[in-house]
Parts: C-alpha cells; structure tokens; sequence
C-alpha cells in the first residue's frame, strides 16, 4: 500500500521483541508495493542488521511462507523466506494485523535495473528446480491449484455495472470510468477470450507443477553483489508450468532457457495465461478504485495512471495488445 497502515512503531517493537527478541532502533514506513492487504517497512535493530517487514491483514496463505521456507532448506538458496519466529512460527499478530519478518537485501528490483544474461541464466535454473521440486504431502496440501477460472473477472463486471449505471462517487473513479468507456470492447473482449479458453483447459487440464505464479522482473531483487533473489511468495500455486514461464519469454528467452533447459510450450495454457494477466490487473485498479475501504486518494489515483497505461500503445510491454495478438486457436 502507498498509505501507512493505523499501526504504531510501538506496536511493531513491541510485537517483534516478543516474537524474536528483536530490540528495535528505528522503524521506517516504505510507501511501495499494489498488495491492499500488505504494507512494508524496513526495521533497524541492536543486533546492526536491517530487517524487511511485512504487515498484512486478513488471512494469510500458509504457503506464501512454508514453501520458500522449504525450498531455501533444500538448497534453492536465491529464495527470500521469511524469519521464523523463536517458536518456529511464520509470523507473529501485532493486534488486528500479522507480521512477517525478512533480512533486508540491499538493491534493486530486476524491473529498475535490468538482468544481465548471466542473471537471466541463473534465474532459469532456479525456476527449473522449483518446477521439479516435489513437496512433502503435508506442505502440498497448503498449495491451491489453478482453477482456470479468471478470480478478477466478477471485480470486472462489477465495476463495469457501477460505470454503466453511472454509479460514480468521487473523482478518481470519474476518470477511471472515462479510461474504461473508452475501451469497454477491448474489456469485454478479453474476459470472453479469457473464460473460453479456461473452460477448455478445464477440460483438459495439463500437467502442474509447483509454481511462483508472480514471477515478473519486480519480484527479482539483485543486491549489491549482483546475486538474485525472488521475492512475493504470496500467489504460490500448482499450475502448468507456463504460469511461469509468460513471464520470461520474450527478448530474455534465450539466456533464460540456458539455465532453464528445454521445454515444449502449451500455446493455449500460455495463451490463458496472457489474457487472465490483463483480467488480474485491470481488476485490481478497479478494485482500488471502486471497492476497496482501505484505498486512500494516492492508491486511487495510482491505479487510474495504471490503468490507463495499459492501453498505452507506446508501451513495449502493452499486456493488453500483447493478449489480443496472441493465437490459441490452432
């Protein structure tokens, strides 16, 4: 969230010297991060080390932090897990929120910076062995898997009520309604491909693996030594590999697949997985816009600039243009 949450930093030293014994020097509100349930801040503590945390509300999916946990005991040494607490507890409460404890890495994301093609290699190691790992079957079954069914589709047509029916209760959903009238087809048009592809793979369903599932540039943190890390566990899921691997194919693909290997893709799978990317983040503007109680006037305003840059026809990396392109039907 860009707004600091109604949580003190007495309430954080407090709740982190109980759970770890942590005794705090300084505790700094990060304004960073499109999670409206999560809010970060990076921590200053007597033992000289920085500390990132994370305070979230609501239920947390015991996966976002067993299975990084897992994986990095394992040897998959780029994952960021969370600290466990001295009752070997993944987070700890601090009143109406939750908090999870992470070492601070210095640096910057994969999005800022770029990757280098070694980085591009190592990354596709690491992702080859998350899609092989095979999890206990108590850790296994935290995991949800892919359902096919677009979860920000309802939020879509929800909000597309409220503009049709001329619904508007401030300025930024003003302007938000004035971006979506202007691509309403464009909209439609994506959650029609989105769910009719679903419902074939439905049908039949590929093979899934363990899989990351927000592995974008901006979830890739290169510190100061040039090391990769991945980060935002949060959407873990099992899922056809190519879940993952939209994210890398493009100009990176041959460094990638160096480390990655050889791998046959489901054009359709790939195909969903595009559109049902569009469907996730045009929901979540909306989401902030319209629905959301906890969104202040910058969270708004950030998501209207998002959305609208989606159908920016000078943008390289235009999701929307990028999903319509794409062919399924052979």
């Amino acid at each position: 969230m860009l707004e600091r949450p109604n949580l003190s930093d007495e309430q954080i030293k407090h709740s982190l010297h109980e759970a770890y014994r942590l005794t705090l020097t300084q505790v700094t509100f990060l304004p960073i991060g499109y999670d409206m349930s999560a809010s970060v801040f990076r921590v200053q503590a007597t033992d000289g080390l920085a500390y990132f945390l994370q305070s979230k509300t609501g239920e947390i999916n015991p996966a976002s932090a067993s299975v990084p946990q897992f994986l990095f005991a394992n040897g998959l040494k780029s994952v960021v897990a969370p600290i466990p607490t001295l009752a070997n507890e993944m987070w700890t409460p601090c009143g109406q929120f939750t908090l999870l404890l992470y070492l601070f890495i210095e640096g910057n994301s994969g999005m800022d910076i770029g990757l280098t093609p070694s980085q591009w290699i190592a990354f596709g190691a690491t992702l080859r062995r998350l899609h092989e790992t095979q999890l206990p079957d108590t850790l296994a079954a935290q995991l949800a898997h892919e359902t096919f069914r677009p979860y920000w589709s309802d939020t879509l047509r929800q909000v597309g009520e409220k503009i049709h029916t001329g619904d508007i209760q401030s300025e930024s959903q003003q302007a938000f309604a004035i971006y979506w009238q202007r691509h309403t087809d464009t909209i439609n048009n994506i959650l029609q491909r989105c769910e009719s592809l679903g419902q074939r793979l439905q049908q039949h369903p590929p093979p899934f693996v363990v899989c990351h599932a927000d592995c974008h540039t901006a979830n890739l943190l290169i510190d100061t030594h040039r090391e990769l890390h991945i980060v935002d566990w949060d959407q873990t899921l099992f899922a056809p590999r190519e879940r993952d691997l939209m994210f890398v194919l493009g100009d990176s693909t041959a460094a990638f697949l160096q480390g990655y290997g050889s791998v046959s893709v489901n054009t359709q799978v790939l195909a969903y997985y595009r559109h049902e990317w569009v469907i996730q983040d045009m929901g979540d503007f909306a989401h902030r816009v319209f629905l959301s109680p906890n969104a202040g006037l910058e969270t708004q305003l950030d998501a209207v600039r998002g959305f609208q840059s989606m159908f920016d026809k000078d943008n390289k990396d235009n999701v929307v243009d990028m999903a319509l392109h794409y062919r399924f039907d052979d």
